[in-house]
């Protein structure tokens, strides 16, 4: 018997339990009724033999409308009922319920939710999703037409989908013409693959956007992809906010070939390979990108390749590996065969980046920030433009910024890399080098694979460097007001890399292996050191570092490794706890205009120029180009750390308190005269004749005058 309840005096209406009442009430009463509303779209007997709760959330109203409307039934719009077809009432916010979706994590609900989808195109209006676990397990996709939006409830409307071992996306997008969809967006949304249960690597796609101008994603969750989590393809305006995604085989979020990307507040982790990715294969006018707020975990970082006008701010990345924040050129079209400009790195916290060899062999990167400038078209460094050509005349770079693509012949010059500010940013390392990653309850690595737990103590295991040049000319860079410790190195520099105009300044580097290290070659840079503070073995961990604080051999915690290399400038740097500032002799490294120094200071306990194991704090003291000042450094004494005095180079007067190297000079600012006529003279000066703390004329001072006759 059929279920009816008369909800309203109008005999023209009536109101039904389910859909199937409803639907067998019109085939036998054609004629009886114009309207009417269901509870449910299953009957409670059908909701019960689907182990779903009655009602299923599928109620609705309809219009009774003849049978040849020429519209077929969908299962949701308009659904057949003998010689009359049911109407759906409704607004533009459709949900897959009233198409039949069950969402119960068992029932396939692949083709109510394309039907749904199909009349939400017709719409232009919003697919919605109640909360449920909705199976989608057709070989085919979601298809979307028009400007549509996707809504649901949170990770409680949640898509499972169980064919991504095929050969289509989950989602398609084939606009009615030849122009794209206008817009698209999707938010409260979780699509999870199948990726926990089958490792392998299938480039089918759980949310993959193209065809599409502008495209907004907030709030959706991606777990357990074969490939990517999203991806958005040649899109106008890309706005990604507010999303989790996690054990992905491949990138979390990529965005290709877009002209202006916003990544914004998301949370990646364990992912196989990028976290956030962007890729230009080429150039337009109008972009720009921004990452702001997103906070990265157990992946590799922030991928920017051939982009201009980027900005990477606020991003927290701790446990990274294969790189933190990547910006470059690489020969791949899609992975970015332009050079890189106009790159903003700001108030970013870097923390504990690994070396991927470690984990699983795939990539040797270890670094916080990567930067190259290879000629993916030109081919060799002096065809690139703002080169000088064999006329002696520049090839300037402005025209080739822009506008290029990739239908270009494979010997079109692209510019040099340029322009990047690197400010503010935290780079540091918080665990121990020894142990097991697992022992420190803060998780493990996720490949494709599975988990993978690392030593900590491999000598490989965290060896990146903060700034990676990685080929190439770089110009114009940028490094200010950044925290780095705990770290192997500041700066390496491959063989090819050449440095043009890097200003590195205000820096606090602390517990660092390096500051600069490049391949042995004989390029000439132009990188100017200013106010740093380089605390290279605050900790003395080093194993060259004696009880006393001193160093027992020259080698051991090496600052600028220049191997063959020139052009480093110093001014107004802080030197402290390391074994030497350059692999050269310092004072020949000066004099023969190798490097450059001025009111650079070296804080140590010296007993002799140059290296010296009886030197406390720095092995290396120079003789020349810098300045001393003098503290306790032996951290056997109650006193370690203490501020002894400046080594004045210029007084007054003759000094006469506080320690002093021998040789040390100091100048007098007075310039007094003694004598007259023939045998007049000027003072210029104190030599000083012992190390220690002693000030007596002749023993430990001698006054050097020069001549100055009347």
């Amino acid at each position: 018997a059929i279920n009816e309840l008369i909800v309203d005096t109008d005999a023209s209406f009536k109101s039904f339990d389910s859909l199937t009442s409803a639907i067998a009430f019109v085939t036998a009463n054609p004629n009886t009724i114009e309207r009417l509303s269901t509870a449910s779209y299953r009957d409670e007997a059908e909701c019960g033999a689907l182990g779903i709760d009655y009602p299923d959330g599928g109620g609705a109203d309809y219009t009774i409308v003849p049978s040849d409307t020429g519209v077929d039934d969908d299962g949701g719009s308009f659904l057949d009922a003998g010689s009359k077809q049911l109407k759906l009432i409704h607004d533009k916010k459709v949900s897959v319920r009233l198409f039949g979706a069950v969402g119960n994590n068992v029932y396939d609900d692949s083709t109510h939710l394309k039907n749904a989808l199909a009349f939400v195109n017709t719409l232009e209006g919003v697919m919605y999703f109640p909360v449920g676990d909705y199976v989608y397990g057709a070989t085919d996709s979601l298809v979307v037409t028009e400007s549509i939006e996707v809504h649901g409830e949170g990770e409680g409307s949640k898509i499972n989908w169980i064919s991504d071992t095929g050969t289509e996306n989950l989602w398609d997008f084939l606009p009615v013409s030849i122009d794209p969809i206008e817009t698209f967006a999707i938010k409260n949304i979780f699509i999870c693959g199948t990726h926990k249960t089958n490792t392998s690597v299938n480039e089918v796609y759980p949310l993959i956007v193209y065809n599409v101008a502008k495209v907004t994603i907030t709030d959706v969750r991606v777990q357990y992809s074969r490939i990517f989590g999203i991806t958005v393809r040649n899109a106008s305006e890309v706005r990604i906010d507010g999303c989790t995604i996690s054990h992905c085989a491949k990138d979390g979020i990529n965005a290709g070939n877009c002209d202006f990307v916003s990544l914004t507040n998301n949370s990646v982790s364990f992912t196989d390979d990028d976290a956030l990715a962007i890729h230009n294969e080429y150039y337009s006018d109008q972009r720009t990108h921004v990452i702001t707020g997103n906070k990265l975990k157990f992946c590799q970082g922030i991928k920017c390749t051939g982009v201009h006008n980027v900005s990477v701010t606020g991003n927290t990345l701790d446990f990274v590996f294969g790189g933190a924040i990547t910006v470059k050129t690489q020969n791949a079209k899609l992975a970015g065969q332009k050079a890189a400009f106009g790159v903003v790195i700001n108030g970013n916290v870097v923390s504990n980046f690994f070396n991927r060899a470690a984990i699983d062999g795939e990539s040797t990167n270890a670094s916080a920030i990567t930067v190259s400038s290879a000629g993916a078209r030109a081919g060799t460094l002096t065809a690139i433009p703002g080169q000088v050509t064999p006329s002696g005349s520049f090839d300037l770079p402005y025209e080739h910024y822009r506008n290029q693509d990739e239908e270009l012949a494979t010997t079109t010059p692209i510019p040099n890399s340029s322009g990047f500010t690197i400010v503010g940013n935290t780079f540091r390392r918080d665990v121990p080098q020894s142990g097991m990653l697992s022992a420190l309850g803060k998780g493990v690595f996720w490949t494709r694979d599975g988990n993978v737990d690392i030593d900590l103590s491999q000598a490989n295991a965290m060896s990146g460097a903060v700034l990676k040049a990685e080929e190439g000319v770089v110009l114009n860079l940028i490094f200010s007001s950044n925290t780095v410790e705990g770290v192997d190195k500041f700066i390496s520099a491959n063989a090819t890399s050449l440095l043009k105009d890097w200003k590195v300044s205000q820096n606090i580097f602390t517990d660092v292996n390096n500051i600069f290290v490049q391949a042995s070659a004989s390029n000439v840079h132009s990188i100017y050191f200013d106010s740093n503070i380089f605390d290279l073995d605050p900790y003395h961990n080093n194993a060259g570092r004696q009880a006393d604080g001193s160093w027992a051999g020259v080698g051991d915690a090496t600052a600028f490794l220049l191997q063959g290399n020139k052009g480093l400038h110093f001014s107004n740097n802080i030197f402290r706890n390391l074994s030497r500032i350059t692999d050269i002799d310092f004072d020949n490294a000066y004099r023969n205009g190798i490097i450059s120094s001025n009111g650079d200071v070296v804080e140590a306990t010296p007993l002799v120029h140059k290296f010296s194991t009886s030197n406390i704090g720095v092995g290396y003291i120079p003789k020349q180009a810098v300045n001393y000042r003098v503290i306790q450094a032996d951290p056997s004494l109650a006193s370690y750390g203490e501020f002894l005095n400046d080594m004045l180079i210029s007084a007054n007067g003759k000094p006469s308190s506080g320690y002093y190297l021998s040789n040390h000079f100091v100048r007098d600012k007075t310039n007094i005269l003694t004598g007259a006529g023939a045998s007049r003279k000027m003072t210029y000066g104190w030599l000083r004749l012992t190390t220690g703390s002693g000030h007596v004329d002749g023993t430990d001072w001698e006054t050097i005058y020069i001549d100055a006759p009347a």
